[in-house]
């Protein structure tokens, strides 16, 4: 019995592998994007990695604003400029 379930649940894997491959005929919901499509998410990704990599370095350079006011004789890596 167990036989028969491993090759059933088997065969169902390979069914749904098979009917989403993309040079089948099975046509469902997967989408082909169009070139225009495809580049305009890839503008909107690379917008926001700009985004997140401002906010990172404005945040950084809060931190370093901060170190600086609890002890201005240190420099950037945290060495004494004395």
């Amino acid at each position: 019995m167990a036989k028969f379930i491993f090759v059933f649940v088997l065969l169902v894997f390979i069914f749904i592998n098979l009917s989403c491959a993309p040079n089948s005929s099975y046509i469902g919901s997967w989408k082909n994007h169009s070139p225009q499509e495809k580049a305009e998410a890839r503008a909107k990704k690379e917008a926001k990695k700009k985004q997140v990599h401002y906010e990172m370095i404005k945040k950084l350079g809060e931190i370093e604003k901060k170190k600086q006011a609890a002890n201005p004789y240190t420099n950037f890596w945290g060495s004494s400029t004395k």
